[in-house]
């Protein structure tokens, strides 16, 4: 019986939000040089993938350890603080060197989210910030955003030595990616030859749609931008994109592969008996879980008040989910459910109830952003089974 259900490590940050006036409007209008823009209280909360999948975890009921590396400063302070509002176990380094990092969260109406982004100690972790005796002592290793954290990106041996190790000692690992600026260093790298050295060691891989594009085919990535010409990617996405990039994680060593496509919800893709079989300490049921292909679209969810976090909040229910023995088809709902609860709040775990009522939420018919019709795939235990999917 291992203590933690599920540990985070890797990227951590506080969130500062200004509140703005809820009417839609364009940046142009809001953000011009010389003028004053009034705007509301600020909100400090945790940021990034161990704050935000780590607390929604916590809500969810999951026995939580989180292990990461902040300042000797007040932003450090802050975040202990604000961890100390969750039921979970904190590991969290600190030592003169480095500031805390954090983010100025930008959310006007109407408009997409700007960040303004202060890696910080992030850019510091090293292999032996990782708890390896708490790694063994869980279910699921969960590491996030190696691309904002600068040795991760510049010493990719670094990463590969920490993911390896954790699935060695027979632990699941679970990775999460952040978008990096292309034109910057970590935008830079052969992240082709990165994914291939470590997708090995990569049971639950959870990248979004744009990230990954950018990663392993950035021609491509360039060319959808220039044709989404300012809307969102996911708008000129298709189903083919995902599947040409499954086939690749695939063929790396991926086990079990989740794309998140915002408002189009969730591609899951997964590999073969053997390499089900091969993921540690989950026992998931190969049959069920092996060479599987669909599409669970989003739900509908109304009055909207935030995204900030729910990329981050939708992991931790696809995984609770799995850890609870479910189905891919209903983890995956699990997921967008989770994700529709955390959109009603500002930040990324308030708002998230315990996981029986997410998952009465996944099992009921609750509207969804449609886009998928019967030319594109079979719908079936609300999921759209794609053409390689065993169970179509």
């Amino acid at each position: 019986m291992k203590k933690y259900d599920i540990m985070f490590c890797g990227h951590v940050c506080l969130d500062i939000t200004p509140a703005f006036p809820k009417e839609k409007r364009a940046l142009g209008d809001v953000f011009r040089a010389g003028k004053l823009i009034a705007v509301g209280g600020a909100t400090l909360s945790l940021g990034g993938s161990v704050s935000n999948s780590g607390a929604v975890a916590s809500r969810l009921g999951l026995k939580t350890l989180v292990n990461t590396r902040v300042g000797n400063d007040d932003f450090g302070n802050t975040i202990r603080d604000l961890f100390n509002k969750y039921d979970l176990t904190q590991k969290i380094d600190s030592g003169a060197e480095g500031s805390t990092s954090y983010s100025i969260v930008l959310s006007v109406p109407g408009n997409d989210r700007i960040f303004l982004h202060n890696t910080g100690t992030n850019d510091l972790f090293l292999p032996e910030d990782v708890d390896y005796e708490a790694a063994e002592m869980s279910r699921i290793f969960h590491f996030g955003y190696p691309p904002l954290m600068k040795n991760m990106y510049e010493r990719p041996e670094l990463f590969r030595e920490i993911v390896s190790r954790v699935h060695n000692g027979g632990t699941a690992v679970s990775l999460d990616m952040a978008l990096p600026d292309p034109t910057a260093p970590a935008g830079q790298k052969d992240w082709n030859k990165i994914l291939s050295d470590t997708m090995p060691y990569i049971d639950i891989f959870v990248p979004s749609f744009e990230e990954l594009l950018l990663m392993l085919d950035r021609a491509r990535y360039d060319e959808l931008n220039a044709l989404a010409a300012g809307r969102d990617i996911i708008e000129v996405m298709t189903n083919e994109e995902l599947t040409k990039l499954s086939d690749k994680l695939l063929d790396m060593g991926v086990g079990v592969l989740v794309i998140k496509c915002g408002l189009r919800g969730y591609y899951i893709r997964t590999g073969n008996t053997e390499r089900i079989a091969a993921i540690p300490g989950l026992n998931l049921d190969a049959k069920v879980w092996a060479d599987r292909e669909f599409i669970c679209q989003a739900l509908d969810t109304q009055n909207i008040v935030s995204a900030t976090g729910a990329g981050d909040s939708s992991i931790s229910g696809f995984l609770c989910a799995m850890l609870h023995g479910n189905t891919p088809e209903e983890s995956a709902r699990c997921a967008v459910s989770t994700a529709h609860f955390c959109l009603q709040t500002v930040d990324a775990a308030s708002g998230i109830p315990k996981f029986d009522e997410v998952l009465e939420l996944a099992r009921s018919d609750m509207g969804e952003v449609e886009y998928m019709d019967d030319s594109m795939g079979t719908y079936k235990n609300k999921v759209w089974l794609l053409d390689k999917d065993a169970n179509k």
